[in-house]
């Protein structure tokens, strides 16, 4: 859970040769469904993940 009383699962646990990475060649750590925000107004996340 966040500091802001948000859930979260692990949905998959991948090599890191399988992770998703930005240009630069940074591997994304965690990856937040955007849908899952607003629809429990919970704006706070969006600052948490910053």
């Amino acid at each position: 859970t966040g500091r802001h009383g948000n859930k979260g699962i692990i949905s998959k646990i991948m090599p890191i040769q399988d992770m998703p990475y930005l240009p630069d060649g940074t591997i994304v750590d965690i990856i937040f469904n955007p849908l899952g925000v607003p629809s429990r107004m919970n704006v706070g996340q969006i600052f948490e993940s910053l």
